[in-house]
């Protein structure tokens, strides 16, 4: 997963404004996370089972979780902007 931490960090690279940058942030944060837990939880079970089985199981795994996470983490992000713009326009 080493070289997937790398190529989120290059298609999740900010661009454009700080204001614009808000929600490409918090995907960018917790998907670099994630990669990193997952790549450490692999290197343990490859050291548990050297044969790579337990490794391949987990990764696979990993991957169908990671894409029903993708789908979750966008309707938060999109009800916390909503939340946002709800308290900023109560403000005015």
């Amino acid at each position: 997963f080493i070289d997937v931490q790398d190529k989120l960090v290059e298609i999740l690279a900010l661009k454009g404004s700080p204001y614009s940058q808000l929600g490409p942030r918090i995907f960018r944060g917790v998907f670099l996370k994630l990669a990193i837990v997952i790549s450490r939880e692999c290197y343990v079970l490859l050291l548990q089972d050297p044969t790579g089985k337990l490794q391949e199981e987990f990764l696979t795994q990993s991957r169908t979780l990671i894409s029903g996470l993708c789908d979750f983490l966008e309707e938060e992000i999109y009800e916390l902007f909503d939340e946002i713009e709800l308290s900023l326009a109560a403000r005015s």
